[in-house]
């Protein structure tokens, strides 16, 4: 029983860690675009 509820915490975190991985690379590629036309800007 414990073994399972370490698997269930385990998954939680797992999931949780992509969600946050996948917030933040979205963010990034965010500012990259944002970045990027900047730069278009000035040239």
């Amino acid at each position: 029983m414990a073994k399972f509820d370490y698997f269930n915490f385990g998954a939680r975190a797992w999931l949780r860690g992509c969600l946050m991985c996948g917030v933040l690379s979205a963010r990034l590629i965010e500012d990259v675009e944002i970045l990027m036309a900047a730069a278009v800007d000035h040239l």
